[in-house]
């Protein structure tokens, strides 16, 4: 008889020794029962390790690894956990979130069937347990996969696909270098400017849960270096786009939207700096005409000076500003709300 595929779960963890357990007990619970758990800690300084090694001896499917290099990192630690991974499918859970019962069942019939790289589930956003939230990511659009993740508008995130490992591989892995939060976003930009082809389930089940909360994750707070870091992954894809002749003119403009959105973000020095790295970048690897140019910098002087103190006359500044300088504004689509009966129904069948 043929053995049913094996799914590899990689757990980056730091400091999550209670919240952890959840995220494991999800796993356990899966209907699907062919898979392995790796966990790779980030070097906690709770009891995180004590409490993943109490799984490891009571169920051998569980496995622990410790980052045993630099850099620190969710990414360090993913890609530590695919380099120790024996299965033939890869999905990607954070130490704080949660798989629903049918999540593995779901995804490897359909991934089975399917000739692609990975397949894409919904997701739901929950605070204490799965569907006290009605917030849905993963929502269709008639734009293109790619030019929506320029936009910073995601059509999914780390555990809304599974991978077929051999694909994954061929990507080199979750940038390491990457230490602003931004490391789904270059893997997925990168998968898709290699022609991967990902399949969208839309109609599914959301079957993975992503924990929301203000609480330490491997990585928070932004930074001068976060910003940098940030700022460099933006880089290396406008010349992966150019280079692969993949930089229209619309998703060239919606860069351009995204660095005008970020003008406004808080009067903090981080955020200035963030605009000041990015928008240098944006300048010289864009070829984008001199008045554009000089449209954005006097946006943001203007901003900085006066603008800040009056909301209503900015957002219609703004408007026009968007409106002149082109179609730059990102149609955030991602995410949607189940109905009311629709969640009823989804809670009551959970689990």
């Amino acid at each position: 008889m043929r053995t049913e595929p094996l799914v590899s779960i990689i757990i980056p963890a730091y400091n999550r020794q209670e919240l952890i357990v959840q995220s494991l007990e999800s796993v356990k619970n899966q209907e699907y029962k062919n898979w392995e758990c790796i966990i790779v800690d980030d070097g906690s300084s709770d009891n995180t390790v004590q409490t993943v090694s109490d799984w490891v001896v009571n169920d051998s499917r569980y496995q622990l690894f410790t980052r045993d290099r630099l850099p620190k990192g969710a990414a360090s630690c993913r890609n530590i956990g695919v380099s120790n991974s024996r299965g033939e499918y890869l999905l990607f859970l954070d130490s704080d979130d949660l798989l629903a019962p049918y999540c593995l069942m779901q995804r490897v019939r359909v991934l089975k069937e399917e000739f692609c790289d990975a397949v894409i589930f919904p997701r739901l956003w929950f605070k204490a347990v799965p569907f006290d939230r009605d917030e849905y990511v993963n929502k269709a659009s008639n734009e293109d996969h790619l030019t929506r993740f320029v936009s910073y508008d995601f059509p999914w995130s780390t555990t809304s696909p599974l991978w077929n490992k051999n694909s994954f591989l061929k990507l080199n892995g979750f940038r390491e270098d990457s230490i602003g939060g931004a490391q789904d976003f270059d893997l997925h930009v990168r998968a898709l400017a290699e022609g991967y082809n990902f399949r969208i389930v839309e109609n599914a089940k959301p079957d993975c849960f992503f924990r929301s909360h203000q609480n330490t994750r491997i990585s928070n707070s932004m930074d001068e270096e976060k910003v940098k870091s940030k700022s460099r992954i933006y880089q290396d894809i406008i010349v992966l786009l150019k280079t692969k002749a993949l930089l229209t003119k619309r998703r060239t403009d919606r860069l351009i939207g995204l660095v005008i959105q970020q003008v406004t973000a808080p009067l903090s020095v981080i955020n200035k700096r963030e605009f000041e790295y990015e928008w240098q970048i944006f300048k010289f690897l864009l070829d984008l005409p001199h008045w554009k140019c000089r449209g954005v910098d006097l946006y943001h002087l203007l901003y900085r000076k006066v603008l800040f103190r009056y909301p209503i006359l900015n957002r219609v500044i703004r408007r026009v500003i968007f409106t002149v300088l082109g179609d730059l504004l990102p149609k955030y689509s991602h995410t949607k709300f189940l109905e009311k009966n629709d969640l009823k129904a989804l809670r009551e069948n959970y689990g």
